[in-house]
């Protein structure tokens, strides 16, 4: 029986949401993985933090990675909602790829701004764009399987306020005068409560809460300025209605997925997760080698989620045709695949290097 490749895409502005994104691929994905295999389907999490490259910021690509994204990942649409509203690309930042393969978009920027989270929002279930392929205009419809949660703002009280303009909206040109950094800040609100409404009309909306910990460092936030105190502390405690979000989160996402998948698979069907992904993954694979890779973020040397790609993928790993596969972490930066099989590391022995800052 083949497998089904499953993904969701997770969408939320970056900065402020680095705590939620890595507390749910660490906590809720993983754990999805069992009830997954007894239905053959892979499930993959398509965070834009290692697809969203230098090179695209550049060549103004994001918005296009972003929409197409959306679209591989369809019908499955899980969206974070903080008190930031997030980049605001004018249209000049979008370009030329983007506008031919969706060309709706050219009025959209135009006659209303709206923010990379915004535009997934909008493609994925509120009036999905048309797209131009082999010569015609098509249009998809909008994601069936949608989820929302909304942080509600208590946090703001224990944050500074080089860290209030992380969680909050905050643009130098906007902002040079603190009349009219008040002044955006409303707007922003006023953009995010009018996009929630719009959401919330037909789509499943959780709110939850979290605790700001002064004590835990965030690495993706520092500064070379030691004076700048925007990495010290952290958003934990996540909890829906004074339960677990993971237990919440899992719950409901395995409600989106039963819609789909309602069947498991008969036990004699069943074949290794691990050796599926082998036989995926195969001609992805490359050797790899230490030399010449640059550490592109600050994830390349998280342990706590090379222990968790550990714990949960190697489970699966197809004995006793081999040993235990050797394991190490190799540098950040290919673009968000999982990990890379190195078959001429050891004759005997194959080799799995996973990402890190990617929790399998």
């Amino acid at each position: 029986m083949e497998w089904n490749d499953i993904s969701v895409f997770i969408s939320s502005t970056f900065n402020d949401m680095h705590a939620e994104r890595d507390y749910i691929l660490k906590n809720v994905f993983p754990q999805l993985g069992e009830w997954c295999e007894r239905r053959h389907i892979f499930l993959r999490d398509i965070d834009l933090r290692w697809g969203v490259t230098p090179q695209d910021s550049q060549t103004q690509n994001t918005i296009y990675k972003c929409l197409t994204a959306v679209d591989s990942c369809r019908p499955f649409f899980l969206c974070f909602l903080g008190q930031r509203r997030g980049w605001v690309p004018p249209l000049e930042k979008i370009n030329q790829r983007t506008r031919d393969t969706f060309p709706e978009i050219v009025e959209m920027a135009r006659t209303e701004s709206r923010s990379a989270t915004e535009y997934e929002i909008e493609h994925a279930l509120l009036m999905p764009l048309a797209y131009f392929e082999k010569g015609a205009l098509h249009r998809r419809a909008p994601v069936k399987n949608a989820l929302f949660l909304r942080r509600r703002p208590d946090y703001l009280r224990a944050l500074s306020p080089a860290q209030k303009r992380i969680f909050l909206d905050y643009h130098k040109d906007k902002c040079a005068t603190p009349e009219a950094y008040a002044e955006y800040l409303r707007s922003c609100r006023e953009a995010n409560e009018t996009t929630y409404r719009r959401i919330a009309e037909k789509n499943l909306v959780l709110d939850y809460d979290c605790r700001w910990d002064a004590d835990i460092f965030s690495p993706e936030l520092s500064t070379e300025d030691p004076e700048d105190d925007r990495a010290q502390g952290r958003l934990t405690d996540f909890t829906i209605r004074a339960s677990d979000l993971p237990a919440a989160l899992r719950a409901e996402l395995l409600n989106l997925l039963k819609s789909e998948f309602p069947e498991e698979v008969p036990a004699g069907e069943l074949w290794p997760l691990k050796a599926y992904l082998l036989a995926a993954y195969v001609q992805q694979f490359m050797p790899y080698a230490d030399a010449g890779l640059e550490v592109r973020d600050r994830y390349a040397r998280d342990a706590e989620q090379q222990r968790v790609f550990q714990s949960t993928c190697l489970r699966f790993w197809p004995t006793p045709a081999w040993e235990k596969p050797h394991c190490r972490r190799s540098l950040s930066g290919s673009g968000g695949t999982p990990f890379w099989l190195a078959s001429s590391a050891c004759p005997s022995c194959p080799a799995i290097f996973s990402l890190c800052g990617r929790a399998f």
